[in-house]
């Protein structure tokens, strides 16, 4: 069994008594994974301190003493491989690639900002980290909602948020699973709420589809130190999952000369040099390829 949960802990820094509720709930045996957001841990010496509070690995990308940040702690109960760990420079974004049982598996944790500019930049510089064939499990704060009719209460339930038709693309293109969304598909609830009484589902984890078969359970706690709440989804194990067999044909017939001028354009702009080739950048590569060689054949 695998527990993750995620939290916007509104910062770290500002009270010992937050330490001590998350890293007991996470040593008690409870957690394998956390995902946290605005952390607001600056510095290496700071994240030193807070993961030896943890009986596990932390992995941050540092924000300020007073914004963002996010980070993940993995228990030292779990046996994996760190293979990769990409994260921004502005605290926002943190990418783990690790193997489990023989099972690679993709962790993303994402503060998106409250600013609609910066929040689809965010997700715009998401999308490459999607087209993988890990097993992907994304968490965190989106800090916007897709479905204004379930997932928000109070404030403007009229005008979409931005960013929202990128996370619809995502599911779409990706086979992502809104997992909480999935399971509870009619319910009305929130994950943050302000005193005004507006509430939006801003914090989900959403998890490859593939993945849905070994859910135990997800869900949604309140937190104690955060205008946000936990929200925990648990998987029986990634045992039994695989990427099948079966390989896409293209059918070649569609082609022309648009396409083909099409196809060398993308291909100027994507293939790296030689030495900067590897095995997972050949995985995406081919991933990419399907997905506009499927928009080209759907075009009039």
């Amino acid at each position: 069994m695998y527990h993750l949960i995620s939290i916007n802990c509104n910062g770290l820094l500002d009270s010992s008594s937050k330490l001590n509720i998350l890293s007991h709930k996470f040593n008690s045996g409870h957690v394998d994974f956390l995902f946290l957001q605005e952390t607001h841990v600056s510095d290496i010496n700071t994240a030193k301190f807070y993961e030896s509070k943890f009986k596990g690995k932390a992995f941050w990308s540092f924000g300020t003493n007073f914004s963002s940040g996010v980070g993940i702690i993995v228990s030292e109960r779990i046996s994996y491989q760190i293979d990769s760990f990409r994260h921004d420079c502005d605290g926002k974004l943190l990418v783990l690639d690790i193997t489990i049982d023989t099972k690679r598996v993709r962790l993303i944790n994402v503060y998106a900002p409250n600013n609609p500019a910066d929040r689809v930049a965010l997700f715009q510089s998401i999308e490459q980290f999607l087209a993988t064939n890990r097993l992907i499990i994304l968490g965190g704060d989106f800090n916007c909602v897709v479905n204004l009719k379930l997932d928000k209460i109070g404030g403007n339930l009229v005008k979409e948020q931005a960013g929202a038709k990128i996370l619809r693309q995502w599911v779409s293109d990706y086979s992502l699973t809104d997992i909480y969304r999935s399971s509870f598909p009619d319910s009305v609830v929130v994950t943050w709420r302000n005193s005004a009484g507006v509430g939006s589902r801003l914090d989900r984890f959403y998890i490859s589809s593939t993945l849905v078969q070994s859910l135990d359970s997800c869900g949604i706690l309140p937190c104690s130190f955060s205008d946000h709440d936990y929200v925990y989804v648990k998987l029986t194990g990634f045992e039994g999952i695989d990427f099948g067999p079966g390989y896409w044909k293209c059918n070649n017939s569609v082609f022309d000369d648009k396409f083909k001028a099409l196809f060398a354009g993308f291909c100027r702009s994507h293939i790296p040099p030689l030495a900067d080739i590897t095995l997972e950048w050949w995985d995406t590569f081919k991933i990419e390829i399907k997905k506009i060689t499927h928009t080209f054949i759907k075009t009039p």
